[in-house]
């Protein structure tokens, strides 16, 4: 992270181009790169002197910034696309991963973190905090491994998806019981003897005792 992080300010400093734009700039153009597959043009470049990189990048086609980005690491002889794979990626961690990193969990083991999202889990921002925060504590006490975690993460969003399924099959039910119960008109109920009237209202009133106690708790 710290890596990332002086990498970025020293290509803001240089370029003069604001420090969230530029790994969304980098990002940009080594998938280009990669689908027009030139990328391993690029790459050789690492070990090229200034000319040579001078000339190549010429050959790529590319924006103003993308080629100042792409010249000043090769100039410090850092891999572009290494850099967009595994160290820019720091960069948009969560808060609570960044101070992590700063407590000792690796890298690696943040960027898997990263997916307990609050759109991954479904759930609202302060929740997936809390769940991110509970299962970064466990991968650190118990020194789970990458591959560990990454199935840690990935069982906690399946659950989360299975609750979420639940919880809508569950509010359906209701709906759809509301529904039938709209759907009584006066005409129905009028032809309806006595005795199905009165277990209707008493399975009725049961439900609303039922109701009251249940919007209590919330």
């Amino acid at each position: 992270m710290d890596k990332a992080e002086a990498i970025a300010r020293e290509l803001s400093t240089i370029i003069g181009l604001e420090l969230q734009d530029i790994p969304r700039i980098l990002s940009t153009v080594i998938r280009r790169l990669n689908s027009q597959k030139r990328i391993t043009s690029l790459v050789d470049l690492i070990t090229a002197d200034a000319k040579k990189q001078e000339q190549e990048l010429e050959s790529l086609d590319l924006s103003d910034s993308e080629r100042a980005i792409l010249s000043l690491l090769l100039d410090l002889q850092l891999n572009p696309a290494s850099i967009d794979a595994n160290i820019f990626p720091m960069l948009s961690l969560a808060e609570d991963l960044k101070l992590a990193i700063r407590a000792g969990l690796k890298g690696v083991h943040a960027l898997a973190l990263q997916k307990l999202s609050a759109k991954n889990l479904g759930l609202s921002e302060q929740k997936a905090k809390s769940i991110r925060e509970e299962t970064t504590h466990k991968v650190i006490v118990e020194k789970l491994s990458v591959v560990a975690t990454r199935k840690l993460v990935a069982e906690m969003i399946a659950s989360e998806s299975k609750l979420a399924v639940t919880k809508n099959t569950k509010k359906k039910a209701v709906s759809q019981a509301s529904n039938r119960l709209q759907q009584l008109s006066l005409e129905l109920l009028k032809q309806a003897n006595p005795a199905e009237l009165t277990e209707l209202q008493e399975v009725l009133r049961h439900k609303l005792i039922e109701i009251e106690k249940v919007l209590k708790q919330n």
